[in-house]
């Protein structure tokens, strides 16, 4: 009668273990742990905003020392030629008319959009073989 009972339910005496039997299935799992970082993902979200937090703290202390040491460059070079640093006004006044933005002439800079008295008096080529035989050089 056992035999009967085994034939029937193959998995009678099977017990889970709350955990996957196959090596497919440990492979997807590892897999999907791995994706949507399931195994640690607090712990190790938490240590890289801690480590990204010092690396901004240290950047900002660096900047500040980078400043101040500008400073001090620009407070020794005004001091050893004996003027001020220039007003806004006098930035302002130095620059040339062509650099306005209320310039009229946008390419008036511009060397590769120069146009060139020469090239204005060349005529058009004809396009046709005829009107080419008509053209007298």
């Amino acid at each position: 009668m056992q035999n009967q009972t085994s034939v029937q339910d193959p998995d009678a005496g099977w017990k889970p273990n709350n955990r996957p039997q196959s090596t497919v299935a440990l492979n997807f799992m590892d897999e999907l742990d791995t994706l949507f970082n399931l195994d640690n993902s607090l712990d190790l979200l938490d240590k890289t905003v801690t480590e990204k937090k010092h690396a901004v703290n240290t950047q900002a202390q660096e900047l500040e020392a980078l400043q101040k040491r500008l400073r001090e460059a620009e407070e020794r070079l005004n001091q050893a030629t004996g003027s001020s640093p220039p007003k806004q006004r006098e930035i302002q006044q130095r620059t040339p008319a062509s650099a306005s933005p209320h310039n009229k002439d946008p390419y008036a800079n511009n060397p590769l959009a120069a146009r060139h008295p020469q090239t204005m008096d060349i005529p058009e080529r004809p396009h046709s073989a005829h009107s080419r035989a008509s053209v007298k050089v």
